[in-house]
């Protein structure tokens, strides 16, 4: 069997080739004069131009020649170089697979970690909007009451009771902008000719010389009682006002209040 040559060139190790084929890799120069060679049974590497027979005109026989003896590899060599390049080639593979890995990791624990931070963030802000919702709706709620009309300052049913003649009786509700109220007041009078008015003023505040926005003002005669209709211009507060002219005492003045 012929011997297997291993070569060096351009610090890289190659082969194994043949004897003839290392020659002929010399010869069309590829091969250079201080590239090593080695083969099976050689002590060490050595420079090809050392190599007897290697390079044309046999140039080198009168340097070092390489030594024989039993079969040894060279220095820090087995004698199958490729092999160990090749398992050299694969543990570095694994460590950068390793490496990638690692990095992986790495990104996927801090994207876990932002995405918590950011559900927490979201979650606070949620709350905080549900707080602050309420807390509106609760002031629309007090603001408005439970039927749409509150923010009174009295029931929106109720009585009125020994109105003395000349005197009115005023109570304050909140109306709200676009509803229909209906207000009813059911009267009854010490005489049957007692004339009691019923009025609705805008802004919780008497003024003198103010004028009803609606009123109720027939004469007994015509209906003992009182009944206004109208629809609400905007929300604001208005006065209800039970005018007693007279003559003697309004009993009782039932008030009923509806706003749809």
């Amino acid at each position: 069997m012929a011997a297997e040559w291993f070569y060096t060139t351009n610090k890289q190790q190659m082969g194994p080739v043949s004897w003839n084929e290392l020659r002929e890799l010399a010869e069309v120069g590829i091969l250079k004069s201080h590239d090593m060679v080695w083969t099976d049974g050689m002590d060490e590497w050595v420079k090809a131009i050392n190599q007897q027979g290697l390079l044309a005109d046999g140039e080198g026989n009168s340097t070092k020649k390489a030594s024989y003896s039993d079969a040894k590899p060279p220095p820090g060599r087995h004698t199958k170089p490729r092999r160990e390049v090749d398992e050299d080639e694969e543990d570095d593979e694994d460590k950068k697979e390793s490496k990638r890995k690692a990095r992986q990791r790495a990104e996927e624990s801090a994207k876990t970690w932002i995405g918590i931070r950011v559900g927490l963030i979201l979650a606070g802000v949620l709350v905080a909007l549900l707080v602050l919702g309420g807390c509106v709706v609760g002031l629309i709620w007090a603001t408005i009451g439970l039927g749409g009309g509150g923010g009174d300052r009295g029931p929106r049913n109720y009585t009125v009771s020994n109105l003395r003649e000349k005197t009115v009786n005023d109570r304050a509700f909140t109306f709200t902008q676009g509803k229909r109220v209906i207000i009813t007041c059911t009267n009854q009078t010490q005489f049957n000719n007692t004339d009691v008015d019923l009025r609705v003023l805008r802004d919780g505040n008497a003024r003198p010389g103010e004028q009803p926005l609606v009123a109720d003002d027939r004469l007994p005669q015509f209906d003992h009682n009182c009944r206004v209709e109208f629809v609400v211009p905007a929300t604001d507060t208005y006065r209800v006002r039970l005018a007693n002219l007279g003559p003697g005492m309004a009993n009782s003045c039932q008030v009923v209040i509806e706003e749809r």
